[in-house]
């Protein structure tokens, strides 16, 4: 099974690493990806994602999410063949806010639960916001 896996995914994948330009336009992109996350005002080349588009089938999905305006993702999600967005950074940081706030307010707890316990609400909210603001008008 686990075989039949590999051969299908090295399939699916051969078109996009079989012409020498498409490897380099998938890389180009990777880096453009790592660029926008450590530039506050970068953005993402859409022409250079046009150009991943057409030298593959597959799905694309945006690593590093949290950093995108929600206006561009909005784009991506309408206008391009990307389906999904990591946002993993967006969702830890309104856990680890929740999670210091009930740690300062309850200072003499310590029962994991009772502490966790706030936490909960704040992630399940930023959750709802980046999932919500897809439906929103761009």
């Amino acid at each position: 099974m686990r075989m039949a896996r590999r051969l299908r995914a090295r399939t699916q994948l051969k078109p996009l690493v079989s012409t020498r330009k498409a490897a380099q336009t998938r890389w180009r992109f990777l880096l453009e990806m790592c660029i926008l996350k450590l530039k506050k005002n970068a953005g993402i080349d859409f022409d250079l994602l046009r150009e991943i588009e057409a030298a593959t089938r597959l799905p694309l999905v945006i690593h590093g999410g949290s950093g995108i305006p929600v206006k561009v993702r909005q784009e991506l999600a309408r206008n391009s063949r990307v389906s999904k967005f990591n946002i993993g950074t967006e969702l830890r940081m309104a856990f680890g806010n929740a999670l210091r706030k009930s740690l300062a307010d309850q200072p003499d707890k310590f029962d994991r639960i009772a502490l966790l316990e706030p936490t909960i609400e704040p992630v399940c909210a930023a959750t709802k916001n980046v999932i919500s603001a897809f439906g929103k008008a761009a």
